[in-house]
């Protein structure tokens, strides 16, 4: 059944109208529906003249960035209306309800911010301090402390979970359970949240080390390290940076299929002259001018990247240099990055 022969009726106050054919849109859970709708939203991004958009399905941000506040928003409020006006163009609303706007910039910054709107067909955007975007809570100041708090509750509730039927389950089984229920939410986008404060990613050790306890049936005086080795298990910073360095990898090697080109830049791009630094696999490491700027990943990337000892950085099949780096986690680095 398709578009145009699908009747629908409308019902208010319990009052039905007549049959109509539906003659736009797509039918609910069909397979070719998201696709039909990326392909139908794919050309908002032309509309727009100075702002910047990531399109996910019918999750969508738009971003802008100056210096100054009241550039900031003029510009948003000028391209909301053009995304107001494409909206109506092409018969889609925008639930204003769940539209966010978050201001992102320094803790210093942020005190000093006057009182900013954002308004769409007459409405107010609601303004929030943190927001959750494809699974990752962005706070205003990018410390990323909301979102660890989160995976914290979340594989707290998950770890009680599998506390619950441990005495029904061999080890091996409870091993499993752990890397399939917790361990992927640590590992989702962990190269950006890496950038929080020690005290926050410690927050999710402590959830593993505990993992660890309930897988072994050991007491809280078990050697951390002693338990991650008999179980075969990374501590987390090491595999964020097993992670981190597959992805610089990727883009060294790989440019065209590298999902962030745009962050990590080999020096090569950069510099047209032949230099030693591209025979070295070096990234180009930009130029930042405050401790906020330097905490980027366009920064701790290659940053992270250069000080990988050469004979690893050299290695071009993916497959064996995870292989090299997982066997040398503590040995990989020429000088530890910053």
């Amino acid at each position: 059944m398709g578009i145009g022969t699908h009747p629908l009726t409308p019902k208010v106050n319990g009052v039905k109208s007549e049959m109509r054919p539906v003659l736009c849109g797509v039918p609910q859970g069909s397979i070719l529906g998201p696709l039909l709708f990326i392909l139908y939203i794919n050309d908002m991004i032309e509309y727009l003249v100075e702002s910047r958009i990531n399109l996910y399905a019918d999750d969508t941000a738009l971003y802008y960035s100056s210096e100054n506040i009241n550039n900031v928003m003029d510009t948003l409020s000028t391209e909301m209306k053009l995304v107001g006006e494409w909206l109506r163009a092409n018969k889609l609303t925008l639930n204003i309800s769940k539209t966010k706007f978050v201001i992102f910039a320094s803790p210093t910054k942020l005190r000093s911010l006057p009182d900013v709107s954002l308004q769409l067909y007459g409405q107010n955007i609601e303004k929030v301090e943190h927001m959750k975007y494809l699974g990752v809570i962005l706070d205003s100041g990018l410390t990323f402390e909301p979102h660890i708090d989160y995976l914290v509750d979340k594989a707290t509730r998950k770890l009680g979970a599998i506390r619950k039927v441990r005495d029904m389950l061999d080890r091996s089984t409870t091993l499993t359970l752990y890397k399939s229920m917790v361990l992927p939410h640590f590992d989702y986008c962990d190269t950006v949240y890496m950038t929080s404060a020690i005290k926050n990613l410690n927050k999710l050790q402590l959830i593993q080390n505990s993992a660890c306890r309930t897988i072994l049936l050991a007491n809280r005086y078990t050697s951390v390290m002693d338990m991650h080795r008999e179980l075969k298990l990374s501590v987390l910073h090491m595999r964020r940076n097993y992670h981190m360095a597959t992805e610089c990898h990727r883009n060294i090697y790989f440019e065209g299929r590298a999902c962030l080109g745009h962050f990590y830049v080999p020096v090569m791009r950069v510099n047209v002259a032949q230099t030693r630094a591209e025979h070295r696999k070096v990234m180009h490491v930009p130029r930042t001018r405050t401790v906020c700027g330097s905490k980027a990943m366009s920064v701790r990337g290659p940053l992270f990247w250069n000080s990988i000892r050469l004979d690893l950085r050299l290695i071009e099949c993916i497959k064996k240099f995870k292989f090299n780096i997982s066997l040398s986690a503590e040995s990989m680095f020429e000088n530890h990055p910053t």
